[in-house]
Order: structure tokens, then sequence, then C-alpha cells
């Protein structure tokens, strides 16, 4: 967007003098207060000043208020705003600064509030629109654009008085009426300016400070722009960066050559568009090596049982990485939940119309901190004509991303909508933020999971098939990703993270969100990680080292490819007084000593002849074309990334000093490396060598030693001959004496300028030369782009190997045993699952700091698939079903756990649901969260799924909770899938006490009577909690215990115990009944057990006699 200012017969007070360059940058210290320098503030002060007539120069004066309603402006030494809103004059030596804490204490936006009114009547709420002129009351109104007055910039104040804005400050606002939503950081020489709204707003988030004159202003150096710019996005403002791209003297140029232009403002460009999402500079993404997705959700029309397909975008603009994926879901969005939990979104495009119910509850459950930013949506054919356009993939032999092929191609309408759909939504959005072009065509775009159209009884799963499926109620559940109070402490990623490397965490956190399912694929894994803690302990020590020094390799190298077409801020036409080619020439090198770190760590891995010749996995890694890379189980385990040829960058390391180049901030390659500049050089040397020769003529002609006859340079002259007085007189009379210094005099002549021209023209080309090599040597850096995106993820997959290689062996240093688990193949052929553990600790433990009893769990195989678990309150039910869980996705991940034993077949999901939550949004109690998500649960799980159950149906009434929870554990065991189910229902294990396929087991705990029993003794039970899983029912919950350790008053204890009491002794009367019905049952038993012989004790004869008392109960 260009921006010329029309010609303003009100005069020029945005002229080019206003715009000169302030070299005075010694007031901007660290420690002081930013803003404007003194001389350009002035000048500021005429370009923006708001006059009704041609602007008068203004005196440097300080401003006393005689009227109430206009504050008093007074200035101190830096210009900074001091207001009194009395109206007593006020003295300059009375000046306080207005900071941050006054604005916050409520002195500071206020002022401005009378000037406001009076000044722009169209920005208040009865009179603001859009550029389309809608109201806010219009469905269809644009928040994001203002309509200016149609005299503008003629404009009439509340009162009916006429006056005039001026060319800058119509140039301003111009700007922000296209971007009314927005910060605009507005550049005006050497510092960025924010004006009027945005003014307050950089005294609120920013500490800047008001400057001088009635109208709100504030700024801060240019030097200054990525730490503020990223502060203001963090803080979840649109940060539109305007630059200059002309200087007032390429102004007064243009204005020579075109007698008709009559603008007296520089031009200038919008160049940047910054978000929490759409953050691309290096500096502004060191503070975080997290991933910073902006997502797009499509959810196309929900069909009759509410189910109906979803598309998602999501865009890590940090590393140009897209993810898309089109799926039918269910009516509670559980697949987008499970996306959404995962991915943890920054930024949520949101369609002016809004999102679908399902969507918005699903947003507002799993990532309700996330920024939406309305954007309208985009369609598929939009996308994809869009694309074409814009030329994103003109250098993709298959004209596009195969995943957005795949789609394109598909049979499946909806998913083609959806999914595509998505994708340019996100496209377009990165337009408008102007970053399109550094990521679009980067092609680094991966499929998320799909499914196809007509499998309705299979709704999608996040994972692929080589992964293990988790929900978003098990990533929560669990506490995988996130504990419940939104940190990470305690998280199985906090204690599996021991990675070096931002590109290392983000791809760990990858591998625990998908585990994998190939047990094959798993042991690969296991065998790198045991030899990196083995024989290649001391090269995976630095292998880490390497690694933790490098700048994040696969950001730099986005960055790097990304702006190598010279677009946006680091466009050649933008005018900065920083030295932007330095920091891009680092950003450059980052992206070289990022890949130099990594072959380096390969090759000291590869140097371990051991531990490459016993793992397949380090072998594909550090070594190049290794056949290793192309086997399934180690393809999978990496997912298919290999070690690359890297011997270009041997080539780049070769063509120019790096400590070198970083110290100097410029490239000066060696010899061979650019044609252009060694014809330069050789010029030069040339010309060098005419010169020499001719010095060494005239020494013979005039006799002198080659110390006293000699070339020296004056000022702009080069090349003078410097002659001693002694010598002078022999000098030929057609030399030009052209100076001297005490002893000696300098000459030049006929012959020795047409030698001196051709050096210097010898030293421009170089110079010329020397600014193109930066820019050829990007060129070929980019040819291997896909070689260098490859290095970062074997950096990134080393780092996770190592790190859980380190993990492995803290456990051994804590943990009383720690073994590497044995991951079987999916049974086939009706076999059941399995997972068997011995001594297992909780996974968590020590990034908990807290102590675990250790427990076994058997499952499948010789022993029930399902175990029913009761026990105390508090006893450990819920923490012995969530290190069951973690430990298995572990072992899934390729991680050692902290058990004596762990052995089990592979499993294809986790469903897991535990904790009490509700969703007040969506309308949705606890229990009704708690059943959905059960019966997602009972919709997907398989024989080989982990199926974690904890107190299901505690929410409704007892009837309810416990007819529930029979329903659920019956189905779940004729499914034959491996569950832990937890419950306070003693029914439950009443009714499955002698059933061959639930195993009964309680949490132990040591119950103590005081002596003398009696009535008075209820409720007084000491109850010790052993924290032990023993085989067997638990006949009590002892929740009396619980309210006595929570506070409760000891009188309600009590009450309460003896309720119980009553309570119980009612429902053994109600099961026992009258004297009749005790016989009753007393003759069932007996006619059943009548002649009945130990070989009779046959499996069906005991189901029967079973029934038969069950009946007569």
């Amino acid at each position: 967007m260009v921006i010329e200012s029309s010609d303003d017969d009100g005069g020029s007070d945005f002229d080019a003098e206003a715009e000169e360059e302030d070299d005075d940058d010694e007031a901007f210290e660290a420690d002081s207060s930013e803003a404007s320098s003194e001389d350009e503030e002035e000048e500021d002060d005429d370009d923006f000043s708001e006059s009704e007539s041609t602007p008068v120069k203004k005196k440097k004066t300080t401003k006393v208020a005689v009227k109430k309603v206009v504050p008093t402006s007074t200035t101190n030494g830096r210009k900074k705003t001091t207001v009194n809103t009395t109206s007593a004059p006020t003295k300059a030596t009375e000046a306080k600064d207005l900071n941050a804490q006054d604005v916050l204490a409520g002195v500071g936006p206020e002022q401005y509030d009378a000037r406001d009114r009076l000044k722009f009547p169209f920005m208040q709420p009865e009179k603001i629109k859009d550029a389309d002129g809608r109201r806010p009351d219009d469905p269809d109104y644009d928040p994001s654009t203002l309509l200016l007055p149609s005299t503008f910039p003629k404009m009439r104040d509340a009162s009916g008085v006429q006056w005039t804005v001026s060319p800058g400050q119509a140039q301003w606002w111009k700007f922000k009426a296209a971007n009314f939503d927005s910060v605009l950081l507005f550049k005006m020489g050497k510092f960025y300016e924010m004006f009027e709204m945005d003014a307050h707003i950089g005294v609120r988030d920013l500490g800047l400070m008001y400057m001088r004159g009635e109208q709100p202003h504030a700024g801060f150096p240019e030097k200054n722009y990525a730490m503020h710019a990223e502060q203001l996005a963090r803080n979840g403002h649109r940060v539109v960066c305007i630059e200059q791209t002309e200087t007032p003297a390429q102004l007064a140029e243009r204005k020579k050559k075109d007698k008709t232009c009559k603008d007296t403002v520089v031009r200038r460009e919008m160049v940047q568009v910054l978000t929490k999402g759409t953050m691309v500079d290096t500096g502004m993404l060191n503070s975080s090596p997290d991933a910073a997705f902006v997502c797009s959700i499509i959810d196309g029309c929900e069909e009759e049982d509410g189910e109906g397909w979803v598309g998602l975008c999501a865009a890590d603009c940090g590393t140009g990485r897209f993810l898309v994926g089109a799926w039918r879901d269910d009516e509670g969005a559980s697949c987008l939940r499970t996306a959404l939990a995962e991915l943890r979104p920054v930024e949520i495009l949101v369609p002016p119309t809004g999102l679908s119910a399902r969507a918005k509850m699903a947003v507002l459950d799993m990532c309700s901190h996330a920024q939406q930013r309305t954007f309208k949506s985009t369609s598929a054919n939009e996308a994809l004509e869009d694309a074409e356009a814009e030329g994103y993939f003109k250098t993709l032999k298959t004209g596009l991303p195969e995943a957005i092929k795949e789609m394109r191609d598909t049979a499946c309408h909806p998913a083609r909508e959806c999914g595509i759909g998505a994708w340019g939504t996100v496209v377009a959005y990165l337009r408008a933020a102007l970053i399109d072009a550094d990521l679009v065509p980067q092609g680094r775009v991966e499929s998320l999971h799909t499914t196809d159209a007509g499998a309705r009884e299979h709704l999608a799963r996040w994972a692929h098939s080589t992964h293990v499926a988790m929900d978003a109620a098990a990533l929560s559940g669990l506490e995988v990703l996130e504990n419940t109070a939104g940190g990470s402490a305690g998280t199985l990623l906090a204690s599996l993270d021991r990675c070096v490397s931002g590109p290392g965490r983000r791809l760990l956190r990858r591998w625990v969100c998908r585990p994998l399912t190939s047990a094959s694929a798993i042991r690969a894994r296991q065998v790198a990680v045991s030899m990196m803690r083995g024989c290649g302990i001391e090269a995976t020590g630095i292998a880490r080292k390497l690694l933790r020094a490098a700048p994040d390799a696969e950001r730099a190298i986005s960055r790097v490819v990304g702006s190598s077409g010279e677009k946006g801020r680091s466009a050649s036409h933008v005018v900065l007084y920083e030295d932007a080619a330095r920091a891009k020439l680092n950003d450059f090198l980052a992206a070289l000593e990022g890949i130099r770190a990594v072959r380096d760590a390969t090759k000291a891995i590869a140097a371990c002849v051991d531990a490459c010749e016993k793992s397949d996995v380090l072998r594909a890694l550090c070594i190049v074309n290794d056949a290793a890379a192309t086997r399934e189980d180690v393809f999978t385990a990496v997912g298919g990334v290999a070690m690359p040829d890297l011997s270009a960058l041997d080539e780049m390391e070769s063509a120019f000093d790096w400590n070198a180049a970083k110290s100097s901030g410029r490239i000066e390659p060696a010899q061979g490396v650019d044609a252009d500049l060694d014809a330069a050089e050789e010029q030069l040397t040339a010309a060098d060598a005419d010169l020499a020769s001719w010095l060494e003529e005239a020494r013979g002609e005039l006799g002198g030693h080659k110390t006293e006859v000699c070339f020296v340079n004056a000022n702009k002259d080069t090349h003078l001959v410097e002659v001693p007085d002694r010598l002078a007189s022999k000098v030929p009379h057609h030399w030009v004496r052209e100076g001297k210094r005490k002893g000696y005099e300098r000459f030049t002549c006929d012959d020795l300028v047409p030698l001196r021209a051709k050096r210097v023209a010898a030293e421009e080309a170089r110079e010329d030369a020397l600014a193109g090599v930066f820019r050829r040597i990007v060129a070929k850096f980019c040819e291997n782009a896909s070689e260098w995106q490859a290095a970062a993820s074997v950096g990134a997959i080393i780092d996770v190997l190592a790190s859980l290689a380190v993990v492995s062996e803290e456990m051994y240093a804590s943990c009383g045993a720690v073994c590497t688990p044995k991951v079987h193949p999916q049974p086939r052929d009706g076999e059941p699952a399995t997972l068997e553990s011995v001594g297992l600790s909780h996974p968590c433990a020590s990034s908990l700091a807290r102590a675990f009893v250790p427990n076994d769990a058997r499952l499948g195989g010789k022993h029930p698939g399902f175990c029913l678990i009761t026990g105390p309150n508090m006893g450990g039910k819920s923490t012995y079903l969530r290190q069951v869980c973690l430990a298995a996705i572990m072992a899934h991940v390729g991680a050692d756990v902290p058990a004596a034993k762990f052995e089990m077949t592979a499993m294809d999901a986790v469903f897991v649901r535990m904790g009490a939550k509700d969703n007040l949004a969506g309308g949705q109690s606890t229990f009704m969260v708690e059943l959905s998500e059960t019966g997602a649960m009972l919709r997907r799980a398989t024989t080989n799924s982990l199926v974690a159950l904890d107190e299901l149906g505690r929410g409704t009434a007892t009837a309810d909770g416990t007819a529930i929870a029979c329903a659920v554990a019956s189905h779940l065991i004729d499914k034959r899938c491996r569950t832990l189910f937890s419950t306070h229902y003693h029914r439950l294990a009443d009714d499955h006490a002698r059933d061959p396929h639930v195993a009964l087991a309680h949490m132990a705990c040591r119950v103590e009577t005081p002596s003398g029993a009696g009535v008075e003794t209820l409720g007084r039970e000491t109850v010790t909690f052993l924290y032990t899983l023993a085989s067997g029912n638990c006949p009590r919950s002892y929740g009396v215990n619980v309210a006595r350790l929570a506070g409760l008053p000891e009188s309600v204890c009590l009450a309460a115990a003896r309720r119980a009491a009553h309570l119980e002794a009612g429902q053994l009367e109600k099961l026992v009944g009258d004297e009749r019905s005790r016989e009753r049952v007393v003759d069932a038993c007996r006619e059943v057990l009548r002649d009945v012989s130990a070989a009779d004790l046959t499996e069906p004869n005991v189901r029967r006699a079973q029934d038969k008392a069950r009946t007569a109960l």
C-alpha cells in the first residue's frame, strides 16, 4: 500500500526538513525513557499540528492552560508531556513526567477526551462508521476500517468550526482508517511515532511517555523496534509498521524532476503486520521455542445425527510449517478438540458469521487463551485460484504440495471444501499480514488425519494409523501437555523434556502426542536411546553441547529462505537507519551455524562405530545415504528423516570467513567463489600494479628512496606523489603541486591521472561486486533449502533421542527400578491384548518432586482384561490409573519406564475419563461432559485400546450413577479392551465378584478403631493409606475420614458417620428382607448345593447356581 499525500494549499507543514535524520541518539540510553529526538520532535510538532489555516511555526515556549477544558501541557528536558488538569496556570518548574503508572492510576487518556470529542465527532460512538458506511449495529460492520469525512482533509469540529488536517497527519489518518483495529508504528526519521489512540496504548503497554502538545503522541527509536513491536503483539494487538520508502533528499529530487509534484511528505508504505501468530523476525521468536500456530476452522453443515465435516489448517509462521486436514466429526467435535489440545494455537480465525456451535464450544474449552480474529473464510476454489495467481508453487514440479494435491483430487467433496478452504483462509490471512510470499512458497504442508466419508461408524482420529490416538480428554486427564493450572510442571512432556534446542522441544511435543503403534519402530527408537546412554554416551554429550550452543536452525532456515526475496520491511527501498544488512547477515549466519552444529553432532555420533553398528536409527541419522534409512521400522521411527548430503555446507565454509563476516557485518568471499568479485579484484590488482610501475619510474627519475618518494592520500584525493623537500627541485615541470606538509610536497601529473581514475573505477567495481555477493550467496543457499531443512530435522531427532537417554539416566539414579519396555505387535486372530508391569512407579515422580509407591498392573492374557478398582477416598486410585496410562505412552514413545518389568502389546488408542469439569459456556453440566467423553470412548475403543475410567457416574443420583457405571462396564467387558475402572459403587464389585473377565482390586489401607468399641466409636476410625494395589474388593470408601482431613467440624463428621451407618443398615435390610424372604434364600441355596460333588463345580454349573441365588435374593 503506497500513499502519497495530495497537494494541500494549507501549507507544507510536513516538509523535507522535518524528516532529516538526527544522529544524536545519546539521549536514548537503555535505561532512559524513549521518545523522538529533540530536534526532530520540534519539526514533528509542525508536521502534525492541527491548524485551521496555514501552519505557523511554534515558539519554543511552555504552554500554560487558562481554561479547564483544555489541559495544561508543560515540558521537561526531553519534551515529555506533563499535564495539569486544574484551571490555574502551571509553572514550567512544576513539570512532572506522565508515565505508565500515572495512566494506570487514572491520569492519561482521560485528559484528551474533551479534545477528541471536539476535534473528531465522526469517531464518537453515535456517529462512527466503517469504510463502507455501516454502523456497528449492522451485521456486516467491519471494525477494522473507519470512514473518514467526505471533505477530508478539511474537517469540521463538533462546534462547526472548519479546520484542516496537515498533510503529514492526513497520511497517518489514511493508514489508520484502513487499519482501525491496529496499532500503527509510524516511521519518522529514526523514530517510530504513535499518535492519537495508539499513543495511549504505547504509554500503557510499553511504558512510554506522552510528548508535549495537546495531541496524544509517544514514540521510540528505531533500534528498539523489535522489542516494542513484539511486546505489543504478545499483548494481543495487531501491529502495523509504516516505513518511509524515500528520504527527504529523494523527495526533493522527485519534485525537481516532476514539476507538477507538490507533495510535502515522503512516501510511506505498510511493510509489516505483527500478531501473536505472525511474528517471523528472529529477535521476536527467541523468547519462546514453542510453535505459535495460527488456525483456521471450516465447519461444514451438520447432518441429521449432529455429525459433519470439519476442516482445519494450522500455520507455524516461525518455521513455515502448515498442517492441514479434514474429517467427519461427531456432535461434540471430539476430533477438533483433540487437534486444538495438541496444537494450542495462539490465534484462531473466525468467519464474520461466527463459528458453528460445536466448533465454538471446542475453541472455548480447549484453547480459551487463543486470540480470535474475525477474518473472511475462503472457499476451496478461491484458495486454488489464488495460489495459482500468486505463483506460490511455480517451482514445484507437481504444481502443489502433496497434501493439498491429495485434497484437491479427492472424490469426497466435503473433505475438499473444508480442508482446502481452511488452508486458503490461513494463506489469505498471511497475505494480509504481508508474509505469505515468505512462507507459502516453501511448500512445507503436512497432512493431518482424514477419514473415509462412508465410514460413519469410524469417526476420524487425530493420529494416523501409525500413531496411538489420544483425544482431548486423554491429553487433559493424564496431564500429558498441561497440568490443571495450565502450566507444565508435573506433566509427561515436562518429565521427558531434557532437550537443548528449539526444534528438539517442538518435535518432542509431537512425539508425545503421537506415540508409535509399530512395535518394530518402537524397538528401533529404544535401541538408539540405549546406545546414546551406553557406548555412545560421550558422543551424545558432545552432540548436546553443540546443539545447545547453536541457533534455532529450523526457524533460521525458514527466515533466510522466506526473506530472500527482499520483501516487506527488509525490502531495498525501505529507509532504515539501523544496519538492516547486518541483521539479515546475522540471520544467514545463524542458519549456517545451526546446520554446522547438526553436521558436527552427527559426525560425533558417527565416530562411535559401535553405537551406529547396533542402532539402525543412529546410522540413518548420521551417515549419508545409509541403507538403514529405507527400512520400514527406521522410516516410521524417525518420520522418514535421514541425513542429507551437506557438501554444500562445506562450500559455504570455504566461501568466506564466517567469524570475520559476523564481526565486520559484510561478506568478503575467498577467491573463486564469485566471478564478478574476482574480475573486480583482478582489475584492482592490475590498477595497483600500473601505479606501482609508474612510481618506480618516478623514483628512478628523482633519485629518491622508496621511503621518501611514495603515494599518499589526502582527503578524497588518492595516490598523490609525496616528495621530500630536498628532491623537490628535481620534480618535472609538468607535475602539478597539490599540497604540502612539513618537509614534503605532494604532486600529481597528466600521466598519473588516468592511472588514478582506473584504480578508482576498479575499486568501485569491487564494492559493487561485494554488494551483490551476499544476495548471490543467499540465492545459492536457497537452492539447497530442502537439504537444510532435512538437516534441521535430523538435529531435532538427535536432540529428542538424547533427551530420552538423559531422562533414563536420571531415572536409574533416582528410581528403585527402571526397564526398557517390551512392546509386542498388536495381537491377531482374536488373541487378547495384554499389559503387565511389575514395581511400576509414577513416570512423572521426578518433575512432581514426590515419592510414589510402586505397584503392579496385569491386564489381559492369563489375567482378566478388565480391572475394577475400589478403595478409600484419597487412597491413590486416580494416581494409579494415571501412572499405568502414562507408562504405556512412554513405552510407545520409545522411552524407558520406572518399573522392574513393563510388557504389553501395542495399543492403538488411549481413552481416559478422569476429573470433574463443566462447560458452562456450552450449557453442559459436569455430568454431561463426563458422559460425552465416555460416549466418544465407547464408540471408538477397540480390543487394542487402553481405557481408564475414574469414578464414572458420580455427577448424578446414586441409582442412576450406579446403573450407568454398570452398563458402561458391561460394554467394555464385552469389547475386551484393556480397562482400568475405579469406582465407589460397591454394587459393581458385588455384581462382578465371580466374573472371570473382571479382576477386583482395591487400594489398600489400614483402619484402626479406638478401644472400647461401641456406638460412640462410629466415625472415629483412623485410616492410613498404604497406596498399594491389593486384590479383592474394599467394602467401604471411608469418606468421613476425608471429611475430617478436610477440616469439617467434628460434630458434622460424627453426624455423617451415624447417618452412613443407618443407610448401610437400611440397604442390608432391603437386601435380606423379612423372615419368610430369608427362608426362601436359604432354601434356594440348599437346593443348589444339594448332592453337588467337586466334579459338578464347572463354570456353567457355578453360573447357574449364581443365577438361582441372585433370583432368590
